[in-house]
């Protein structure tokens, strides 16, 4: 009997250090970031090295290639969110081009309800208001911990799913309720580590605007330091506030790339197909579609390049 209780404690002790080294490789927040410039109402570049800094996280992926996963809030629980992504088997309104049936043959997007199918698992119903990887009013710190409408933690979510991609937008109910930017920013800071020390590729995907001036502004600020952070920790961005800005200036994204509810993507041509003009009224097609873009390009510079042989 006591060496069951010994082993067994040895055992818990053996776990404890392990679940402390996993929680000890999320680093904290540098001393001092980047500050990354907005020139007006233009896109941000992530001109950083990041293709350098992910190719080694990418030579350690372990699992089936080409699994993307969204984990957000409700801009990623939506139908629309991701409909002309996983539509394109159907979607004769889509007009996808060669290379965008190639990327999304890719990441599994014909494949239906599949677990590697994470362009289905981020709009797909679950009960409470949630899908496999986002929950409607969920903010950075809850995804976190997980247990928001039943939504499991963001550790079992990439455990679960084992993704090589993972696009992450978050931060827009932390607007909404007020907290501050700087405890926005490390709850960023952990996910942006856990999904790297997963030896997955995170996209910072920043958030679009809302109509409210306070939040508004807010919002500015909580954007300009993901963007910070993305370039001190030298990953990817989809700058979504800056493409919805830069085609709809002077707050006219308000009623074309955002809804009445001054929260929420347009959704009526999330079908597509994705013209200029499409782009520029309909959030959620906009939102698809650059991540779609932003995916060929993950590919092409970490993914592709990871395979090659090191020179020398």
């Amino acid at each position: 009997m006591k060496r069951t209780f010994l082993l067994l404690l040895a055992g818990a002790l053996v776990a404890g250090m392990v679940a402390a080294a996993e929680k000890a490789k999320v680093r904290p927040l540098p001393a001092s970031m980047p500050t990354v410039q907005r020139k007006g109402e233009t896109v941000v570049k992530d001109i950083w090295d990041w293709p350098k800094a992910m190719i080694p996280v990418a030579r350690k992926f372990k699992g089936t290639e080409g699994v993307v996963i969204l984990i957000g809030d409700s801009l990623t629980y939506a139908n629309q969110s991701t409909r002309w992504a996983w539509g394109v088997s159907w979607n004769e309104a889509g007009q996808y081009t060669e290379s965008d049936k190639a990327i999304l043959k890719w990441s599994h997007a014909y494949e239906g309800e599949k677990d590697t199918n994470g362009w289905f698992m981020a709009k797909v119903d679950r009960p409470s208001g949630r899908s496999e990887t986002a929950a409607s009013g969920i903010r950075t710190d809850q995804y976190i911990k997980g247990g928001f409408h039943n939504l499991p933690s963001l550790a079992k979510v990439l455990k679960k799913f084992n993704p090589q991609v993972v696009f992450i937008l978050l931060g827009s109910n932390d607007v909404s309720a007020g907290r501050k930017p700087a405890d926005v920013l490390k709850d960023m800071n952990t996910i942006v580590e856990s999904v790297i020390n997963s030896n997955a590729i995170p996209v910072l995907t920043t958030l679009p605007p809302m109509r409210a001036k306070n939040r508004h502004e807010r919002l500015k600020k909580i954007n300009s330091l993901y963007l910070g952070l993305a370039a001190a920790r030298k990953i990817p961005v989809l700058d979504l506030y800056g493409e919805c800005v830069s085609r709809q200036g002077g707050g006219k994204w308000q009623g074309t790339l955002v809804g009445s509810d001054g929260v929420h993507l347009t959704h009526a041509l999330a079908s597509g197909p994705p013209t200029k003009q499409n782009l520029a009224k309909c959030g959620y097609l906009l939102r698809c579609w650059t991540t779609v873009q932003k995916l060929k390009e993950v590919k092409a510079k970490v993914i592709d390049k990871a395979k090659e042989k090191p020179k020398g």
